[in-house]
C-alpha cells in the first residue's frame, strides 16, 4: 500500500505536469461550450424570427389567434430540436475531457498505486456479478457504473468500479417511480476458499435500534439463511451475519477475519456490506457521490482532489492487505 507522501512526491514530479496539461484543455472545452451555446442560440432566435415572419406573410400577424400558425409552430419544433442538439453536442465534448482526464491522471494513479492493476474509465462490474453477490435482492430497473478497476494484487486477483443500481416501486397512487438500491463502490475478491454455503455480512441497524426486539427480527430473517452467532461481541455490535451453515461460517469467519473486517469499517470504510458466494468475496461500499468525475468549470489543478481520488483508490485495494486475503493457509482444491 502506497504512503501519502509517496503519492505527494508523485503528484509533484509526474502529476503535476500532466494536471497543467489538461487545465488547459479543460480552459479550450469550456470555450468550445460557450462557443456552441452562442451559435446555437444565433440558431434558434433566427428561427423564430423566420417563423414570425412567415406567420405575418400568410396570416397578416406575427401571431393570429384565429389561426393555426403552422410557420411558427414549425419554428419552435425545429428549436426545441435545436436545443436537444445543442446539449448532446455539448455532452460529448464534457464527457471527451472526462475520458481524456481519467485515461492520464486517475490511470496513472491506479499504476502507481499496483502495477499489476489495470484501468478502464468506461467499463464497470457487469449486473450479472452484482446480482451474484445476493446483497441486494432488488429487482434491477437500471444499473450503470464506471471506472473499472482490475488485476491481481500479490496472490489474490481483484476488480472493482463505481456502481449505480436502481429499482422500481409502487407508490400508493398505482405510480412507479425510480428508487436507488446502492451507490458507490463494488468490490470482488477471490476468497481463496472453498465453501458450500453463502454468508452475508450487514450492518447491524436493528439490533442497534431494538436492542433484544431487534435480536428477535433477526433471528426471523429466514430470507438469507440461519442468524449465525459468533463469539465477538464487538463485530456483533456492529454487524449481522446470516448464513447457510453454523460451522462453515466460524471457518471462514475466524477471530482474525472478524477483527480485520471490524477495524475496517471503524477506520476506512464506516458502511459496509460483504457476502461470501462461491469462493467469492463480495464488498459494496456506499457512496453519496460520483467519485473519480474531474471538474469541467473549475480548474483540477489541486492536490487536495487529486489526493481524494488517490486515497480512495488506495483505500479499495488495501482491503486484499487489511483482510489477509494474500494468506493461503487454505487452498483451494
Amino acid at each position: 500500500m502506497k504512503t501519502i507522501e509517496e503519492f505527494k512526491n508523485f503528484f509533484d514530479n509526474v502529476l503535476h505536469i500532466d494536471l497543467n496539461m489538461l487545465e488547459h484543455k479543460r480552459q479550450q472545452t469550456v470555450k468550445l461550450i460557450f462557443k456552441n451555446i452562442l451559435i446555437y442560440l444565433g440558431i434558434i432566435i433566427a428561427l423564430v424570427f423566420v417563423g414570425l415572419f412567415v406567420n405575418k406573410i400568410i396570416y397578416g400577424d406575427f401571431f393570429n389567434e384565429q389561426e393555426y400558425n403552422i410557420p411558427l409552430i414549425v419554428a419552435i419544433v425545429f428549436s426545441i430540436s435545436t436545443i436537444i442538439l445543442l446539449f448532446q453536442k455539448n455532452g460529448k465534448v464534457i464527457q471527451e475531457f472526462i475520458y481524456n482526464f481519467k485515461k492520464v491522471i486517475i490511470e496513472k494513479i491506479v499504476k502507481f498505486i499496483n502495477e499489476n492493476l489495470n484501468y478502464s474509465p468506461t467499463e464497470y462490474i457487469p449486473p450479472e456479478q452484482f446480482i451474484k453477490s445476493d446483497i441486494f435482492r432488488d429487482r434491477l430497473y437500471k444499473y450503470y457504473g464506471d471506472d473499472l478497476v482490475s488485476g491481481v494484487v500479490d496472490k489474490t486477483e481483484i476488480k472493482f468500479s463505481e456502481i449505480h443500481a436502481w429499482k422500481i416501486v409502487e407508490s400508493d397512487e398505482d405510480k412507479r417511480k425510480k428508487q436507488p438500491i446502492f451507490d458507490g463502490i463494488f468490490f470482488i475478491a477471490d476468497f481463496h476458499k472453498n465453501f458450500n454455503g453463502k454468508y452475508f455480512i450487514l450492518p447491524d441497524f436493528a439490533q442497534k435500534r431494538f436492542g433484544g426486539l431487534g435480536k428477535f427480527f433477526q433471528k426471523m430473517n429466514f430470507s438469507r439463511g440461519k442468524l449465525i452467532e459468533l463469539e465477538n461481541p464487538d463485530f456483533e455490535r456492529e454487524f449481522v451475519v446470516y448464513g447457510s451453515d453454523q460451522i462453515e461460517a466460524r471457518y471462514l469467519l475466524s477471530s482474525s477475519m472478524m477483527e480485520r473486517i471490524l477495524k475496517l469499517k471503524q477506520g476506512k470504510f464506516p458502511y459496509l456490506f460483504i457476502s461470501l458466494v462461491d469462493s467469492c468475496l463480495y464488498i459494496a461500499l456506499p457512496f453519496k457521490k460520483k467519485l473519480f468525475e474531474p471538474s469541467v468549470f473549475r480548474s483540477n489543478n489541486d492536490y487536495k482532489k487529486t489526493e481524494e481520488f488517490f486515497s480512495l483508490i488506495n483505500d479499495t485495494v488495501s482491503i486484499v492487505e487489511e483482510l489477509n486475503l494474500n494468506t493461503r493457509i487454505w487452498t483451494k482444491e
